[in-house]
């Protein structure tokens, strides 16, 4: 559902807001967060990101291969941003 999500859903808000919410519930294992990492990828919003990934690392289980991940999508957010004219 977290990999769907992230290729489908559009909105930077409504993807944002999904993922905080299953972070809410839990992420049972690395391979689940590693896939909600992925999605945060898609959010191209620095808001919306932060605010997402932040939700994962507060619910812990962050291993090294979530971390970098996490890093990783940080990156890919701030590349999309829009620069000052």
């Amino acid at each position: 559902m977290i990999a769907q999500a992230g290729r489908e859903i559009r909105s930077d808000y409504e993807l944002a807001s999904l993922l905080k919410a299953v972070a809410k519930r839990g992420l049972p294992d690395e391979a689940t967060r590693l896939t909600y990492a992925e999605a945060c990828k898609t959010i191209e919003s620095d808001y919306e990101a932060r605010h997402a990934l932040q939700a994962l690392l507060v619910g812990g289980g962050a291993s090294a291969p979530v971390l970098a991940a996490v890093v990783d999508a940080a990156r890919a957010s701030t590349r999309t941003t829009r620069q000052p004219a």
